[in-house]
């Protein structure tokens, strides 16, 4: 595995990190409505 390979792979665990976290607060704030 290269450099190149290996920061790919960061963002787009990054990417899919910040996704799932803004579609938790999401959910959470339909529950607390």
């Amino acid at each position: 595995m290269n450099i190149d390979n290996i920061l790919q792979y960061e963002r787009d665990l990054s990417n899919a990190t910040n996704g799932l976290l803004m579609r938790i607060m999401a959910l959470s704030m339909q529950k607390n409505k």
